[in-house]
């Protein structure tokens, strides 16, 4: 269940993004008409809508079955899936506010959208993170309310079940060790043993009902072993030898590189391999700057098998998230290049009163591009596919006016007042 809506999630927000990308770039081509866009943006209204409808439900529903509080495999996992369509948000909510300014129209998404949401990162995320995402929200005035509350914890399960179970796991586990200390003959026999082997586990199992975790055990079958709670205790005491466990497994590197072939490694960016229907996530090695995958079956050596990226600036070559690649012992590469609408600035520009039109803007370190503000005062700067930077420094310049240079970061809207110059009143005689 939990892969099926992760699955699903993650194709909404690919959908999602492609389709606010698509826009970005009709934004940026002042031949066609904002107003041409409406249909666009109402249909990626209803698209985003859906898509954090899907994210709402289910962190109600993965907090119910899985308890969040307690699983930090999955909290983590689908925090990153909500990072993963935040950010294509934010760059919806962006060009929403510039086609409302141009247009003159009061588009906007439905209130309560992101409550859940922030609910959930009010409750995993850390205090700066929190500080952070508040600040994204309320500089694109989206209700912030959601912030003052948390995910409760699921309601304690009923005891009555786990207190019989630890009765009736009491009198076998008796009943078995009685049997060893006072038959000691009769567990000579293969058959009885297994048999004492088989009560003994189910006996401590009892026992153990009211314990809180879990146990995998990695085999080279494509599940494995997993349990929790008493059930744990039952395969860590019955199966902790199963067969085929000592079959060799294989560890693999992947290395992403970009057009320099130089490797790309960042805290914000993840690896995940789709082995059948499992999703396995990379560990980052600073040693190497690689992706390490660990303990895997060597049914899908020289196999190709799906990998799954999760970056906000990085894509594969087939501009997608995911790509085919065939597993090898040792490491592999894999190329990617900067996702366009990560390379993407807006801003505004004006005075203390109004917006300033065709004011000059140009990039400190790509002196060839330049652009200007429309009357709005609005503007957009494609930046090149081999910028790899978080941030550049632009400047801005317009006569009677003191020219000004701002640090922006990449993909977040900005506004730039420029001061007037002083007029220089010259002395008269007379």
């Amino acid at each position: 269940m939990l892969e099926e809506v992760e699955l699903k999630i993650k194709d909404a927000c690919d959908t999602f993004t492609l389709a606010v990308r698509a826009l970005s770039i009709r934004f940026a081509d002042e031949s066609i008409d904002l107003k041409h866009n409406q249909n666009q943006i109402a249909e990626l209204i209803k698209s985003h809508a859906d898509t954090a409808s899907l994210i709402n439900n289910a962190i109600i529903t993965l907090n119910d079955e899985y308890n969040l509080f307690e699983d930090d495999n999955v909290c983590n996992n689908f925090t990153a899936t909500i990072v993963s369509f935040l950010q294509p948000s934010f760059g919806f909510l962006d060009l929403i506010k510039i086609f409302n300014e141009k247009t003159g129209q009061n588009v906007a998404l439905s209130i309560g959208l992101f409550t859940i949401i922030q609910n959930f990162i009010n409750t995993f995320s850390s205090s700066e993170k929190i500080k952070e995402y508040k600040k994204q929200f309320a500089d694109r005035g989206i209700d912030i309310n959601g912030f003052n509350s948390k995910i409760q914890r699921p309601m304690a399960q009923e005891n009555r079940k786990n207190i019989i179970s630890i009765v009736i796991g009491t009198v076998v586990t008796a009943v078995v060790i009685a049997v060893y200390f006072f038959t000691p003959d009769k567990t000579q026999s293969e058959g009885f043993s297994t048999v004492l082997r088989i009560l003994l586990a189910l006996g401590v199992a009892g026992l153990s009902a009211g314990i809180i975790g879990s146990l995998t055990i990695k085999t080279t079958h494509t599940l494995g072993l997993s349990a929790t709670g008493g059930m744990a205790i039952f395969v860590l005491i019955y199966f902790y030898n199963p067969v085929g466990h000592n079959r060799e497994n294989f560890n693999t590197t992947v290395f992403l590189k970009d057009n320099k072939n130089e490797n790309i490694y960042s805290d914000e960016l993840g690896l995940k391999l789709k082995l059948n229907d499992d999703y396995i996530a990379g560990n980052m090695l600073t040693s190497n700057m690689g992706y390490l995958f660990k303990t895997i079956s060597e049914t899908f050596k020289s196999k190709p098998v799906e990998l799954y990226l999760k970056s906000d600036k990085w894509v594969f070559k087939n501009l997608t998230k995911t790509t085919t690649v065939t597993l090898e012992e040792n490491s592999l590469s894999v190329p990617v290049v900067r996702d366009s609408t990560s390379l993407i600035i807006t801003g505004n520009v004006g005075s203390a009163d109004e917006p300033l039109a065709n004011v000059k803007i140009l990039v400190d370190e790509f002196p060839e591009i330049t652009a200007k503000s429309d009357e709005s005062g609005n503007f957009s700067i494609t930046l090149p596919k081999d910028f790899f930077g978080d941030e550049v420094k632009i400047h801005f310049s317009l006569p009677n006016y003191i020219n000004k240079q701002e640090l922006f970061k990449i993909n977040k809207f900005q506004r730039i007042i420029l001061a007037p110059k002083e007029k220089v009143l010259l002395p008269t005689y007379g």
